[in-house]
């Protein structure tokens, strides 16, 4: 690629990435993205890190029940920004856009990197298919709605399993130093131990299976040796500070995780025997694929990177790369530990952030140099596709005025109706709303909805009052 080529494919990733986005900046937060937009701008101390509620103008804060570092993350993306605009002279439509541009910067990262290094080292000949299809991800439904989502796994997430994929990269693209790799590879495991119990098993598994394989094959030289042992190492050294940090938060996220493995009933095959179909907390093959077809319109670009890698492998796997093989076994873990699990009732696209960046840096891996002139076809028939179907998600989010982010598919005029909370203007009680509708009404006392109904009357009675009645009222 010539010099000028360069510059021109960094300035349409910097115009799609940021003016693809724009008319969703803006977007009211929506269910649990309350909680985070309110860690950017308020910076509340660890364990309570969750606004649970407002009465008389004081807030109440609760545990996250996950690692406090990943909140301290964004809390102190939110202090950065706070030394440089003044929070309090924002109008509401500014704050929004700025918490949501500002988590967008994570993903943002991810992809500058990466296509720095393609750059750097570009496939011969089939670089420019590569780049479109990169292209088509990069402006696709799922990573619009994860960088503009305020929540940990379009964040912290998807930045931690970027480093990861990164340093395996790095060790395919034979012009990047290796020992850069070894320091990405240690820094992003630290980072991921830092995060969710779920993440760590993701790249434990990773890393102990590969281990596993090229002892197995007699093929464990030294480079692969202090790659693995290094990302090992940055594992176990991210979980002990996690939990020196703060253990309860810590603990509490394991037990969580072992929570949902218990009742995780992967493809309904281990149901408890006291259970049955369609009882609560049993899941069926049916409510998997009922889940499976709602995620369907998100996560459809993570399944054409899954067959992508799969038909692409096979002339890799004949060059007996390491790397590639261990960058596509990332992807695939962290695409599959959620795909096959019904451990989230809620079909929401964010679980599926971190292994679209570990998917696409795995595609960049296992890209060969040449390409028939078939797969060229049916790439480009692909790209045209998605830009297609992304073009028309957008104008239809836009012209109903739905979320694209959490819960998807949410009517924002009727999700943030005044006519129901005006009834309670006045009168002695508090009500029991989405924390976002809280977070984005500051003149109402109100308490998380998600808190539980025995949390709400003892949080209101310990300011005198009572909450009110919703539904004799709606």
């Amino acid at each position: 690629m010539s010099r000028k080529e360069k510059v021109i494919v960094l300035c349409l990733f910097l115009a799609a990435f940021f003016l693809i986005k724009a008319p969703f900046y803006s977007q009211q937060p929506v269910g649990e993205e309350g909680f985070f937009a309110q860690i950017f701008f308020a910076s509340p101390t660890k364990p309570n890190f969750l606004l649970r509620g407002r009465i008389n103008g004081q807030e109440t804060y609760g545990p996250s029940g996950h690692p406090s570092l990943i909140y301290e993350a964004q809390s102190g993306l939110g202090q950065i920004i706070s030394s440089l605009v003044n929070f309090n002279s924002l109008s509401e439509k500014s704050s929004f856009f700025l918490v949501r541009l500002a988590f967008s910067l994570f993903q943002f990262v991810v992809w500058l990197s990466l296509l720095l290094v393609l750059l750097r080292d570009p496939p011969e000949n089939s670089h420019r298919t590569l780049f479109w299809l990169l292209g088509a991800v990069i402006i696709s439904p799922i990573a619009i709605s994860l960088a503009i989502q305020l929540q940990v796994d379009g964040t912290v997430g998807v930045l931690a399993f970027g480093i990861v994929a990164m340093s395996m990269l790095i060790q395919v693209r034979g012009k990047v130093p290796k020992s850069l790799s070894y320091v990405l590879i240690f820094v992003g495991s630290l980072y991921i131990g830092c995060g969710k119990a779920d993440w760590s098993v993701i790249l434990l598994v990773t890393m102990l299976g590969s281990l596993f394989y090229f002892l197995l094959v007699r093929r464990l030289d030294s480079n692969i040796f202090i790659f693995l042992t290094l990302g090992m190492l940055g594992l176990v050294l991210g979980n002990v500070i996690s939990y020196y940090y703060d253990p309860k938060m810590y603990l509490a996220d394991r037990n969580m995780l072992l929570r949902m493995l218990n009742k995780a009933n992967i493809l309904g095959l281990s149901m408890p025997k006291h259970e049955t179909v369609g009882s609560k907390g049993a899941f069926s093959l049916l409510e998997w694929l009922k889940i499976t077809g709602l995620r369907m319109p998100f996560i459809i670009v993570n399944i054409g990177l899954v067959s992508s890698i799969l038909i692409l492998i096979k002339k890799r796997l004949k060059e007996n790369h390491p790397f590639v093989m261990i960058s596509v076994v990332f992807g695939l873990c962290s695409f599959f530990a959620y795909f096959l699990t019904t451990n989230f009732k809620y079909p929401e696209s964010r679980f599926f952030a971190p292994s679209l960046v570990a998917l696409s840096f795995a595609l960049v891996a296992v890209f060969p140099s040449e390409l028939t002139d078939k797969m060229k076809n049916v790439f480009k028939k692909a790209v045209i596709v998605m830009a297609a179907y992304t073009l028309i998600l957008i104008i239809v989010a836009k012209v109903l005025n739905v979320s694209i982010t959490l819960q998807a598919g949410v009517f924002l005029d009727k999700y943030y109706t005044k006519s129901y909370l005006d009834k309670f203007k006045g009168q002695d009680c508090v009500v029991r709303v989405p924390v976002s509708i809280g977070f984005n009404k500051p003149d109402i006392d109100f308490i998380h909805n998600g808190s539980g109904r025995a949390f709400a009357v003892k949080l209101a009675e310990k300011y005198g009052k009572r909450l009110c009645d919703m539904k004799k009222n709606n």
